[in-house]
């Protein structure tokens, strides 16, 4: 069963590594980083190829990189990943932008927190099935450690079972497997690979570090053939200092060592949830923009390259039983590209690579009224 498991953990591990960031997340924040605006249509079809797998890094890079990746499009960016909306860091990026996003964009954006994003979806999925394979190890430990039926051979295959576990917590409780054998060559061999065959983080290099002053101690003990019950004065005094220097877990069985001797009494600590009767954030915290308050149509940058973002309001002419569109023609009236309006105010992006360099007029219609009507000139 635990293999089963571990099958299925590595399975879903190796298909979330290949998508999250196209499989490499430190090659795509590096195109992020050294992007130019002459790129910005170029990266961003790359970021939306990646969707809806972004990371939190890549996404918090891309709301960094203002002079290439306007509103509208880390709008479309981060709407193409529900997760973001959720993850407090990627928010707080968007309050940094020099250029708010307008109210109505983030709305958009912030209702990724109702939705389930295909990257949460799958993580869920490899979360569940590690947890159900570390069930079945617990249980399995647990029997080999209570087995007094046939406890040598339970003992031998605790150690096999340890050994083949390639986790951080099962090299330590393989330590003390050893320690308990009196064979403090293998205790040292284990503690001494571990910073070689893991990849500690500071909290964890500090643990390990709390955990060598814990086996030298114990050590100490084992070879003068005592245990943690035949303690001298000075070293009821050094597991003291232990205790209240180290951090969890080691200070917890420094604590059981003294009040396994009389010389302390713990009482455990009743943790009280604090009142709240929200479950989310509410967004209040967001720095947004807003449009205008008049009718009107912008049309920028202008002269544009690679693409024009057209932003505007039509207020009380905008009417959802109706029509909305905006086009664009040529100065010879020809129909170059058409969108139908949503909303009656909003931002999109238009991708002019392949327009010939000239002028063009952009035009907003109502039902069968011009309502607004800009001119933009696309260059090489």
């Amino acid at each position: 069963m635990i293999s089963q498991y571990k099958n299925s953990e590595d399975s879903l591990r190796n298909v979330l590594n290949a998508l999250v960031d196209g499989g490499n997340t430190e090659n795509l924040v590096t195109t992020i980083a050294t992007s130019n605006p002459l790129q910005t249509s170029e990266l961003q079809q790359t970021l939306l190829n990646n969707s809806p797998y972004l990371s939190d890094t890549v996404m918090k890079q891309a709301i960094n990189k203002e002079t290439v990746l306007p509103n509208e499009i880390i709008r479309d960016v981060l709407v193409a990943n529900p997760q973001a909306a959720k993850t407090n860091n990627v928010l707080n990026e968007l309050n940094n932008r020099t250029i708010p996003m307008p109210d109505t964009m983030m709305s958009d954006i912030l209702n990724g927190r109702d939705t389930v994003s295909p990257k949460e979806d799958l993580e869920a999925s490899l979360y569940s099935v590690k947890l159900s394979r570390q069930y079945y190890f617990n249980e399995l430990l647990r029997y080999y450690q209570q087995d007094t039926l046939n406890p040598s051979a339970s003992h031998d295959s605790l150690i096999s079972l340890l050994i083949n576990e390639k986790s951080l917590t099962a090299q330590y409780l393989l330590a003390f497997v050893y320690l308990y054998d009196r064979n403090l060559s293998n205790v040292n061999t284990i503690l001494e690979n571990i910073p070689h065959f893991f990849n500690l983080s500071k909290e964890q290099t500090r643990q390990y570090q709390d955990y060598l002053t814990y086996f030298t101690f114990l050590s100490n003990l084992t070879n003068q053939g005592r245990n943690t019950n035949q303690l001298t004065p000075d070293e009821y005094d050094q597991i003291n200092e232990i205790m209240i220097n180290v951090s969890e877990p080691v200070k917890s069985f420094a604590r059981d060592i003294l009040e396994a001797n009389g010389l302390l009494t713990f009482h455990e600590p009743i943790l009280v949830p604090k009142e709240s009767t929200k479950s989310a954030k509410d967004g209040k915290y967001l720095k947004t923009g807003s449009f205008h308050n008049d009718l009107y149509m912008k049309v920028f940058p202008n002269p544009a390259k690679q693409y024009v973002i057209v932003e505007y309001n039509l207020k009380d002419v905008f009417n959802k039983s109706s029509t909305s569109v905006f086009t664009i023609h040529n100065v010879n009236g020809i129909l170059i590209e058409s969108k139908m309006l949503q909303r009656s105010c909003d931002q999109f992006i238009i991708n002019t690579t392949n327009f010939i360099p000239g002028e063009y007029i952009c035009t907003i219609d109502t039902g069968k009224k011009h309502v607004c009507q800009r001119k933009v000139v696309i260059i090489q």
